[in-house]
């Protein structure tokens, strides 16, 4: 009777040792994922196992786990890169805003993982100019082209502040750079609103910065001063509309068929030299089409050039004073 009373409690040791083994074993097969995993937008998206494991204390053999998305198998919406397993949207070298489905496979059980994209980025103008010259009466002056900014989504640019672009004088703003997720970036510039034939100097121009248009070709760096023949120089990069004569030029000026062209040209001019000017006027081409005319000088000459204005014909000397005057308040 002893005997078989000590065979049960062995027997009883077994069985209570062989449980613990079966959960020590269960527990090593249970992965520990996060729930969420947040990238910020730009960064690298990598679909490794391990980019999703809250640990690995149990030692577990990261090869042994899968991941499934349709990040890696929708070819028509995203590119999976399998040799790094990164993986970007369709036509970018990133992954778009948004949550995206994960999940994690190991051992005949699933770990979902939500993906999320955010931007918690402010735009960085790459354009900051604390000045901005703008032509008196150009009320659909789009500064986007001025206050460029980078960033991975869409930005819009808006002014603070009160200014009148079709009343000359100087007026102190705020510009604000606001992405599609809200993060915004700022700056306090001043407009400078000029008429047509008021002499802009060096001193005017965004600290020397020569602004540009997003579109365009032109290399800010140059240092090719703009061409003045003696008779009128059409700008060869200027869009001509129906390439139309212009009979009523004033000699020695470079004609634009944008003032932001025009303006560009006018600032590389100024930023050779803080005794550069130019300045400006506005007419019409043989078909109508309203063209600018860009004459430059240095504060060096002795006697300044005197521009007809092609609107009423009468000769219009350009100011004497120095270039580093103010303008009217």
């Amino acid at each position: 009777m002893k005997q078989n009373k000590m065979l049960a409690v062995m027997l009883s040791s077994v069985l209570f040792g062989a449980t613990l083994v079966g959960c020590g074993s269960s527990n090593s097969s249970k992965l520990n994922v996060l729930s969420t995993k947040t990238v910020e937008l730009g960064d690298p998206v990598i679909l490794d196992p391990a980019e999703f494991l809250a640990d690995n204390s149990n030692d577990i053999d990261v090869a042994d786990i899968t991941v499934e998305s349709d990040l890696k198998t929708d070819d028509f919406q995203y590119t999976y890169n399998q040799m790094n397993q990164s993986v970007t949207s369709k036509g970018k070298d990133f992954l778009g805003l948004g949550t995206y489905e994960v999940t994690l496979k190991y051992k005949d059980q699933s770990y979902p993982v939500r993906l999320v994209i955010k931007d918690t980025t402010m735009p960085e103008f790459i354009s900051p100019a604390a000045v901005v010259t703008v032509p008196v009466g150009n009320e659909d002056y789009n500064f986007s082209n001025v206050y460029r900014t980078r960033d991975k989504d869409n930005v819009t640019i808006s002014i603070n502040g009160d200014y009148d672009l079709t009343t000359e004088g100087k007026y102190p703003v705020t510009v604000v750079a606001t992405d599609a997720s809200g993060n915004t970036n700022s700056l306090e510039i001043t407009i400078k609103v000029v008429g047509k034939n008021q002499q802009i100097s060096a001193s005017d121009q965004f600290d020397n910065e020569v602004p540009s248009d997003p579109d365009s070709q032109t290399d800010s760096s140059t240092n090719d001063e703009p061409v003045i023949n003696d008779n009128v120089n059409q700008n060869p990069g200027a869009q001509q509309p129906n390439a139309c004569p212009i009979s009523n030029a004033p000699v020695g000026t470079s004609v634009y068929y944008s003032f932001s062209d025009l303006y560009t040209a006018g600032t590389q001019w100024n930023s050779q030299s803080p005794y550069n000017y130019f300045f400006y006027l506005e007419g019409q081409d043989d078909c109508g089409n309203k063209v600018y005319f860009l004459t430059t000088g240095t504060s060096s000459q002795t006697t300044p050039p005197i521009v007809t204005d092609p609107d009423n014909s009468t000769p219009t000397p350009p100011t004497t004073d120095t270039p580093q005057q103010e303008l009217p308040e």
